[in-house]
């Protein structure tokens, strides 16, 4: 018997085996980085609400949950956990060093009133 082709043939063995073992138990470990925070789609829920478009068209600058109109918006999309600036053609005032995720929405305005707005939402939890 040829000791060098067996040994060749066993080398050939152990080296499947080993990309086998590597392939199905170390590489799916290495998943990537994987986003925990789900975007909430506030702002593309409340498109479609009349009263919101008019708030938008007659309305600039940052609002936060101390102005009663833009909380009753929120309150059914964010709950109480979240802080929120919601600004219509404006950039935020002080945002916290958190993570602070954007929901943006481009806007012409209303049935009537022709007056793009880019209104953005900056949500966060402390």
């Amino acid at each position: 018997m040829d000791s060098k082709g067996f040994m060749k043939t066993m080398e050939v063995f152990l080296a499947i085996i080993m990309a086998t073992v590597f392939i199905f138990y170390l590489l799916p470990q290495f998943t990537g980085v994987q986003t925990t925070e789900q975007s909430i789609r506030v702002l593309k829920n409340l498109e479609k609400n009349d009263e919101f478009r008019n708030f938008v068209t007659r309305n600039t600058g940052c609002y936060n949950n101390t102005n009663t109109t833009v909380d009753s918006f929120m309150q059914s999309y964010l709950s109480e956990d979240y802080e929120y600036q919601f600004c219509i053609a404006a950039t935020p005032d002080a945002l916290p060093n958190v993570k602070v995720p954007v929901d943006t929405l481009f806007m012409t305005g209303n049935l009537t009133d022709y007056s793009p707005r880019i209104v953005r939402l900056y949500y966060w939890t402390e």
